[in-house]
């Protein structure tokens, strides 16, 4: 823009060569049109090419000097005696001027600039003499401490303009940093897409028609941590839970929270699975063993129990400072309550869940439990996988991972 805006000057004032001489019209058209617009027109085509950011300073440097090296000629073809004569020289300011506020050169360029154009304009007092009387000499001696001027200006304004463009830079990238510090600390507590659309503004809440919830609880943890110390009691915690999340990236699922020694997981919320019971069936499996290699590490040989349930739930975030993704529903409720009536090492899972899974896993049952507001339930306890079944598309893509093959950098 700063360059479209000065070419547009320089060639504008053309129609005022014709006003400031008659003699060296052709001379000093010659210079403006031929040799000034050329370099100026090159930079604007260049600034659209991906090679300008590297040749941005330089190449502003060298058409600003062109612009003041091309009027200092037509100071040195034009006749002392005509009126572009003093017009010309005082032309000299405003190219300064523009060299070092418009085209955002850093300092030190337009500070070798701008006092190029002012010590080549001498040539114009060598050429014509104007030292050789004491009235020319303090008339051009005015001209050049205005150029002087001109230049400690525009030196002062580019070095605060360079001063505020990298503080701006620097305060930019701290604010940068920190936008991805909030971004990553939102994304671990709220699904990606979920703190996605938080970012956007939006109120995240929607209703799924079907997800697979599950419960899983450490049994008897709560005697066991009134012997621990708290640090001991959160190292352990924490090598439990820590596992879990990794189960759950394995098999795709989200984790909503945890509740003492509970911990809650969901198959379909936020992202549609297709096989989401799998997926939680495959992971309650994984946390049984788990569970077990866990306790024999630690010395504390804990079980889990689990309840698993399907159905419609609703998902959404609440909080307005510490936000929380969270499930509510009827299935929530009895995919809890599937987990109270779990004995220890058992997964429980109800009717619906049994008739997704029956296909590819063994389960046990019906055996009905008395659930709190809904009566006598038919349960199942899930056993395994069953035997000989090729695995499914997730199960193969975790084993890619695990090899480091073709599906780990599709993943």
């Amino acid at each position: 823009m700063a360059f479209a805006i000065g070419l547009a000057t320089f060639a504008a004032f053309g129609l005022v060569d014709l006003l400031a001489t008659t003699r060296s019209l052709g001379e000093v058209w010659f210079l403006r049109f031929a040799l000034g617009v050329p370099p100026a027109v090159a930079v604007l085509v260049l600034s659209y090419t991906s090679a300008f950011p590297r040749l941005m300073q330089p190449a502003t440097a060298a058409v600003v000097f062109v612009f003041g090296a091309l009027i200092i000629g037509m100071e040195i073809v034009i006749d002392p005696d005509e009126i572009g004569y003093h017009l010309y020289f005082f032309g000299l300011a405003p190219v300064t001027a523009f060299g070092y506020a418009a085209p955002r050169m850093r300092f030190w360029y337009a500070t070798a600039t701008g006092w190029g154009i002012s010590l080549a304009s001498h040539a114009v007092g060598i050429d014509h003499g104007l030292w050789s009387t004491r009235a020319s000499a303090i008339e051009f001696s005015v001209i050049l401490a205005l150029l002087a001027a001109v230049n400690i200006a525009g030196m002062i304004g580019a070095y605060l303009m360079e001063v505020g463009s990298r503080r701006g830079f620097v305060q930019e990238m701290i604010a940068e940093r920190e936008r991805e510090r909030s971004d990553l600390l939102l994304q671990n507590i709220l699904p990606g897409s979920v703190a996605e659309r938080l970012k956007q503004g939006e109120d995240v809440a929607e209703a799924f028609e079907e997800a697979t919830v599950m419960f899983a609880d450490l049994v008897e943890f709560t005697p066991f941590a009134e012997t621990q110390s708290p640090r001991d009691l959160m190292r352990l915690l924490n090598s439990f839970f820590s596992r879990f999340d990794a189960l759950a990236d394995r098999y795709g699922l989200e984790k909503i929270k945890t509740i003492g020694d509970c911990y809650m997981a969901v198959g379909g919320v936020p992202v549609p699975q297709p096989d989401h019971a799998e997926r939680v069936a495959n992971m309650a499996l994984s946390l049984q063993d788990e569970v077990q290699v866990l306790g024999r590490e630690n010395g504390c040989p804990f079980e889990l129990r689990v309840g698993i349930g399907i159905g419609p739930v609703v998902a959404g975030v609440i909080g307005t400072k510490k936000f929380s993704y969270d499930l509510w529903g009827d299935t929530v409720n009895t995919a809890s309550r599937m987990q109270a009536h779990a004995a220890p090492g058992e997964i429980i899972v109800t009717a619906s869940t049994y008739r997704r899974l029956r296909d590819r896993f063994e389960l046990e049952g019906p055996r009905m439990i008395a659930v709190k507001g809904k009566g006598e339930l038919p349960t199942y306890r899930l056993l395994r996988r069953r035997p000989g079944l090729p695995p499914t598309v997730q199960e193969s893509a975790h084993r890619e991972r695990e090899r480091g093959g073709p599906a780990s950098a599709r993943s």
